[in-house]
């Protein structure tokens, strides 16, 4: 409730511009045509009923997934889902809403909608209630997402994006897919594309959100964090370039009307934004620091938590920025 209100105060989701007291989010976008995607509603059959038990194990005074061939390497607990329920609204606010392709009057008039990977499906409920008239589907290797008690045209369940969806070809009017960066492996992110594609209606929308490994104007210490963290991705065979090449994989995969947005965040400066996309970040480098202490952060210090605090403090008199990056693309029309 605290977050909520915080960003109650800041966020404007139809404004053309975005601006914390004096300090203005940066956009910098390349686009290319768009056309316009179908907009018949389709029906759907497809159960939401997950009758699989979780999977979990516990370190380092953390609960994380135990399901086989996935390194996604966050934890599932409540408090990561905190963390995960800040982090959509700050980029709800940055990026001016919560998508980019052009479908607002189609999902306005009905559409059917995907949300992969959804995690504790905090963009699919935001989604669901702002768009009643559609209907929106989730999915995710845990189920973080609340089962019971939600909106009645919002269907949640367990599957994996690198296997074989429960889902017909053809299927959705909307993909949305984000912040796998830590989840999938370089050949995970070729049958996840792969298999988006397949599910996705001719002339339908899939749409990618994902951050840079590095901040613009970052300091030394902050820098040797990343370094750590680069090896760690190369380690489990992840793919730290993933929102810089995302671009180039959608125009490979087929996809028409390729468009990238980048935005640039301020870290822990700049107002509010800057606060929270701080603590969202501070958040996320003590959870992954175990696993990048094999990496480096063990010979940076033996008080990391103090360490990452320095960093804060850096990112305030550098005026650090982050990247992130939206990609978009539409599935080709089938020809006559």
């Amino acid at each position: 409730m605290g977050i909520m209100t915080s960003l109650r105060g800041i966020m404007k989701p139809h404004s053309s511009g975005s601006s914390i007291g004096s300090t203005k989010v940066k956009a910098h976008t390349q686009t290319t045509p768009t056309c316009q995607a179908d907009s018949m509603r389709s029906s759907s059959n497809i159960s939401a009923i997950s009758t699989q038990k979780p999977s979990y194990r516990f370190e380092h005074g953390r609960r994380y997934h135990d399901v086989e061939d996935c390194v996604y390497l966050l934890p599932n607990d409540d408090r990561e889902i905190d963390r995960l329920h800040q982090q959509h609204w700050v980029l709800h606010h940055a990026f001016e809403g919560n998508f980019s392709s052009p479908v607002h009057e189609q999902l306005e008039e009905g559409a059917v909608v995907l949300d992969a990977c959804c995690g504790p499906a905090t963009w699919t409920l935001d989604m669901a209630k702002a768009y009643d008239r559609s209907e929106f589907y989730g999915f995710d290797i845990c189920a973080l997402f609340p089962e019971d008690i939600k909106p009645a045209n919002t269907h949640l369940q367990l599957a994996n994006v690198t296997q074989r969806l429960p889902f017909p070809d053809n299927h959705f009017d909307f993909i949305h897919q984000r912040l796998l960066i830590l989840g999938l492996t370089k050949s995970d992110w070729t049958k996840a594309l792969e298999e988006l594609y397949r599910v996705a209606k001719p002339g339908g929308w899939i749409e990618f959100k994902e951050p840079e490994a590095y901040l613009d104007n970052e300091g030394p210490l902050t820098n040797k964090i990343h370094q750590a963290s680069t090896v760690m991705l190369q380690q489990y065979d992840l793919n730290g370039s993933i929102s810089t090449e995302m671009e180039s994989f959608l125009t490979q995969l087929g996809l028409e009307n390729v468009t990238s947005k980048c935005v640039t965040v301020p870290i822990n400066h700049s107002g509010k934004v800057g606060q929270l996309f701080w603590e969202n970040y501070k958040e996320a480098y003590l959870t992954l620091n175990p696993q990048m202490s094999e990496f480096g952060t063990a010979q940076l210090t033996n008080d990391f938590p103090a360490y990452i605090e320095s960093c804060g403090v850096e990112c305030r008199e550098l005026k650090s920025q982050w990247r992130w990056h939206v990609i978009y693309g539409q599935k080709p029309m089938l020809s006559a």
